[in-house]
């Protein structure tokens, strides 16, 4: 699967980028039925929601892609897609639906979700362990490998971790532009969570 590129990104003002990390972290990427009545968009964005907090990422994501197919330009959607391929493992697809969804939406490249609500503490305390293998291992991923490791970073407030991974993403040979980008997004005052921090990986 082939990469976007953040191009359009570099250009966007820091404000923008940032501009996200000031929403409080979304437990849920489903609407309130007070502002979306249930309908079937709602109804599948529910069921895909629901098997991707039980685990169950393969399911969730095809469910995600039914919801898709109803409302294409629906980028939480598509950011709940994204997740279950993460936890599912599927690194590649992940990355490429988090890219997706940033160039089109700059504002949304530092919102927060409540990661944990979505995927397990143990489950990421996989993907962090097996992305990490990955990055050493296969010099191809190391651009997939590291935004993935920087994203969940990020996602569950690990500052120290986060900053230490994207200098050594910026360190790697043949690192692309996202590395650029999500630094500019991720590591200003805006963008720390009061309150969290993380030890050493």
């Amino acid at each position: 699967m082939d990469s976007l590129s953040p191009k359009g990104l570099e250009e966007v003002p820091q404000s923008t980028l940032s501009s996200g990390a000031r929403v409080k972290p979304l437990v849920s990427l489903v609407p309130p039925r007070e502002s979306a009545p249930t309908g079937p968009f709602n109804t599948l964005l529910a069921r895909a929601e629901t098997l991707l907090k039980d685990g169950k990422y393969m399911d969730a994501a095809a469910t995600y892609e039914q919801a898709l197919m109803r409302q294409p330009d629906n980028a939480l959607a598509l950011v709940g897609k994204a997740h279950a391929e993460l936890g599912a493992g599927a690194y590649q697809s992940a990355a490429y639906d988090l890219k997706f969804v940033f160039t089109r939406n700059p504002q949304m490249v530092g919102v927060p979700y409540k990661m944990e609500t979505f995927i397990s503490p143990v489950r990421q305390d996989f993907l962090v362990k097996d992305l990490s293998t990955l990055s050493q291992n296969n010099k191809d991923m190391v651009n997939t490998t590291e935004f993935l490791l920087s994203y969940l970073y990020y996602q569950t407030g690990k500052q120290q971790q986060l900053r230490a991974e994207l200098q050594r993403w910026g360190d790697t040979q043949g690192h692309d532009n996202w590395q650029t980008v999500l630094r500019r997004a991720w590591l200003t005052d805006a963008t720390t969570r009061p309150g969290e921090g993380g030890g050493t990986r």
